[in-house]
């Protein structure tokens, strides 16, 4: 087995441009011998058939001439000087020769032996290397005459021979020409045409050698750009769309590694300042303890103090995980949700808690029902209200909307504030962003409200829009509806 194995797993080692050049060698050589072979068969097979018909022809008319008696017709006739004919006694002991100089001459018995010994035996023609005393090749054919005795005839067949030796040595240096030929041919054709494929292998090294550890690091280099019809191309243009698929890989890697690290600055920052609140605060309270002076009416504040930012720090924590169990794809609760409710509860709500804006609510007659989990909905609208009361001027008309249209649901909260610059617009769902970059909060919360309605619609499998002008900010959420 192992030794069946040995020449193809010595194969499948060879580059390909050896395979391929072997391949079309091997083709070539087989192509010559056998257009050389079946050309030489033809050939000699139809030099053999006319010197046949010659040897019958003259065979009959030399047996005709025996019959009569009269052999000049015969002997003074085309091709008779060629030609050898022998007359062999019924008792094979001796043999006169009929045809050329020596017409007439009889043999004695170990010379007729001799012409028996080449007859062939079927009576058919045949090669023979020698005739009688002709020590020449000679195509010979033997009939029986009336009256006792065997007709042996032989038309010499060296020229012939000749002829076939030739034939073969002029096929044997054309096909020896035609395979260097090929071969060279092939391998400069075959060099040319995986030249691309030597280009696409060095840029394979190339970016294997390649640095991709670094924060910036992307894959550059491209295979080179040949016509997609072609194999090479199509390898090229295959390649190109993978290592575009590895950059953009990078890219996100990046992206998020960028996110990861401004995420963990952000809520450092932000719990950085309750901490202080309550450290401080502590540190009031041993002091002055230690020094005998705690104030109750300074205890109480400070408590309270301690309590807010306690709340503070807990809703920022709870913010935090809620993203961070969406960004893991945690499932919602799944149930028959009316938005037309969740809109009225939350406008009802924000007239209590902001009573200085008048808020208009606009919501069809009949439910509109999306599956999803309730009480993130409800989040989506109180971040959505707490938006407007935080980052508009107070008095500020707002409205609530809540339609149905091409299989989605819309809720649609707007105001007629400022509005949003357009520097910040693209970046107000993101996580801890803020228009006001003093990171204060006398504009409102941590950064994370739009950053969680997005999120929650997102894994309701909706959307969020935004349209922002001077004079107006509106929010749109879009939710599949339910199947009717």
């Amino acid at each position: 087995m192992n030794a069946r194995r040995g020449p193809v797993a010595f194969v499948a080692r060879q580059p390909l441009r050896r395979r391929l050049l072997g391949l079309v060698l091997l083709l070539t050589v087989v192509v010559v011998l056998v257009g050389g072979m079946t050309t030489s068969r033809a050939l000699s097979m139809f030099l053999h058939t006319r010197v046949d018909q010659q040897l019958s022809q003259f065979t009959n008319e030399l047996q005709d001439g025996v019959k009569r008696g009269d052999l000049h017709p015969v002997l003074t006739g085309p091709g008779a000087n060629s030609t050898v004919g022998y007359l062999v006694s019924p008792d094979g002991s001796t043999a006169t020769l009929l045809t050329g100089r020596d017409a007439g001459t009889t043999l004695d018995p170990a010379q007729a032996g001799e012409v028996l010994l080449h007859v062939p035996k079927d009576r058919r023609p045949q090669d023979v290397d020698r005739l009688g005393v002709f020590d020449v090749p000679y195509r010979v054919q033997a009939r029986e005459v009336p009256g006792g005795g065997t007709l042996v005839v032989g038309v010499p067949v060296g020229d012939l021979n000749q002829t076939l030796s030739r034939l073969w040595g002029i096929e044997f240096a054309v096909g020896l020409t035609a395979v260097v030929v090929v071969g060279v041919s092939g391998f400069l054709l075959i060099r040319v045409a995986l030249r691309p494929l030597a280009k696409m292998t060095t840029t394979t090294r190339r970016i294997a050698a390649t640095d991709l550890s670094g924060p910036d690091s992307a894959v550059r280099l491209r295979a080179p750009e040949l016509h997609p019809r072609t194999e090479v191309g199509q390898l090229g243009v295959g390649m190109n769309h993978m290592l575009d698929a590895i950059d953009a890989a990078f890219a996100a890697r990046h992206e998020a590694e960028n996110q990861l690290r401004q995420f963990v600055a952000d809520a450092s920052h932000e719990l950085r300042t309750p901490l202080a609140t309550v450290r401080g605060y502590a540190e009031l309270f041993r002091r002055s303890e230690e020094a005998g002076k705690l104030d109750p009416a300074e205890l109480a504040v400070g408590l309270r103090r301690i309590e807010a930012e306690a709340i503070r720090m807990g809703l920022l924590v709870d913010d935090l995980l809620l993203l961070a169990r969406l960004d893991q794809g945690r499932p919602l609760g799944r149930e028959p949700v009316d938005l037309c409710r969740l809109a009225i509860d939350a406008a009802s709500d924000f007239r209590v808690t902001d009573d200085q804006r008048s808020i208009r609510l606009e919501v069809p007659a009949e439910p509109i029902v999306v599956t999803g989990d309730e009480f993130r909905l409800r989040q989506v609208l109180a971040n959505l209200l707490a938006n407007v009361h935080a980052h508009t001027p107070p008095g500020t008309p707002a409205q609530v909307t809540v339609a149905g249209a091409d299989g989605h649901a819309l809720v649609e909260v707007r105001d007629e504030g400022p509005g949003i610059p357009a520097e910040a617009a693209d970046q107000v769902f993101n996580r801890f962003y803020r228009a006001d970059p003093s990171r204060t909060r006398t504009s409102g919360g941590s950064g994370l409200g739009l950053a969680i309605v997005r999120a929650i619609v997102t894994a309701h499998r909706g959307r969020v829009e935004l349209d922002t002008a001077p004079g107006h900010t509106a929010v749109r959420v879009l939710l599949p509806l339910d199947p009717a």
